[in-house]
């Protein structure tokens, strides 16, 4: 019994660890860039039309494979093992547990949600237009010439 409670100890430091790293990982000025770079290249193709097209849904599936490769090169990087983590962050979830390990989960939550993708993206347009405009007050507002509505690049 003592040699389990000993396993589970190391488990949970384990388990702190790695979401402490996650944290750092969100937070780190290398990912909130990836990030902007991101919105800069597709915030323009999003309109705040209800009607939702169905490219959005392809530039959030390519937003989300670029934040997962980024966060498990991390992670793994730092020795930690990502299929344990994700087991343990289910198992934290289905016995209810309260995970108080900063904003780093609510942030990752946030991203992979396509709500507040969308929303985060018509923002980013928004301030691009504005700055566009505020350069340039003859530049249009729509999307670049060279982008079509059904490609991601």
């Amino acid at each position: 019994m003592v040699a389990s409670a000993a396993s589970n100890c190391r488990e949970e430091k384990e388990f702190e660890r790695a979401i402490s790293l996650l944290e750092q990982i969100v937070q780190d000025d290398k990912f909130q860039k990836m990030r902007e770079d991101f919105m800069a290249k597709n915030c323009r193709r999003f309109s705040i039309e209800e009607e939702n097209k169905l490219f959005y849904t392809d530039i959030h599936s390519e937003f989300l494979k670029l934040v997962e490769t980024q966060i498990v090169e991390q992670l793994t990087r730092e020795g930690i093992d990502v299929e344990t983590l994700l087991t343990e962050l289910a198992r934290y979830a289905d016995d209810n547990r309260q995970l108080d390990f900063g904003a780093s989960l609510d942030i990752m939550a946030s991203l992979s949600d396509f709500s507040n993708f969308k929303e985060m993206m018509i923002k980013a347009r928004n301030q691009f237009v504005g700055r566009r405009a505020a350069l340039d007050p003859s530049h249009e507002s729509g999307p670049p010439d060279n982008v079509s509505q059904g490609s991601i690049s």
